[in-house]
């Protein structure tokens, strides 16, 4: 019995290593801010290597590049912005992957957070 119970929970186990691995995000997307400012749409890429990200964003402000990482289905990925008198502040992404689509909250540092939302470019 105990020999079959072993073998189940690595089985179990070597799956969700693979599954947490096939979760390939790379590629164009286009997100999509619920800022205070109005509904705000831009272009993203995303590298992947393995659980690694690089985020890099479109906006009127230039291109913006975060670092993050996926598990499963759960993404985050964060960066250092300025604003326009030239303070810092990080910015940190996380949600969910749901197949060609994404979505979850981002944190503008002191400055609150609001949701967001992505989907594969076509």
């Amino acid at each position: 019995m105990k020999k079959v119970l072993s073998g189940s929970i690595s089985t179990i186990m070597a799956c969700c290593l693979v599954y947490a691995a096939a979760t390939s995000i790379a590629g164009n997307w286009k997100i999509t801010l619920q800022s205070p400012r109005g509904e705000r749409t831009h272009d993203m890429k995303v590298v992947q290597d393995n659980d690694k990200l690089q985020v890099t964003m479109q906006s009127p402000r230039g291109e913006q590049v975060y670092q993050g990482t996926i598990q499963g289905a759960d993404i985050t990925w964060s960066g250092t912005r300025q604003t326009p008198d030239g303070r810092e502040f990080t910015v940190t992404y996380s949600g969910k992957v749901e197949g060609d689509t994404m979505k979850g909250t981002v944190q503008m540092g002191d400055r609150g957070s609001f949701d967001w939302s992505v989907a594969r470019a076509q």
